[in-house]
């Protein structure tokens, strides 16, 4: 016998069904490969139509196995470390 107000057969309201998972993994791992969580999910939003907060997105995104994407920062030319070694080179002077 069940009890009144039983939860099991409840779900959440806030879950995302599967379908709509595999979606968002099939597009992160081929057309928002190189996009970190908050960039994919403004992308979601913006161009696919699937509005959810980036929490959600990246749970689902570990559960499936996608790590973070990491964007090594650009070296920078005429950086303060090459210039210390510029001003401590010995000059000629004739």
């Amino acid at each position: 016998m069940e009890a009144v107000g039983s939860d099991d057969a409840r779900q959440e309201w806030n879950r995302v069904a599967p379908r709509t998972r595999e979606e968002i993994v099939k597009l992160r791992r081929r057309k928002y490969a190189r996009f970190n969580d908050q960039h994919f999910t403004e992308k979601l939003a913006a161009e696919e139509g699937l509005m959810m907060s980036r929490a959600t997105v990246r749970r689902g995104l570990r559960a499936a196995g996608i790590g973070v994407t990491y964007t090594p920062a650009p070296s920078v030319v005429g950086s303060a470390s090459s210039r210390c070694v510029e001003q401590q080179s010995p000059t000629a002077t004739a």
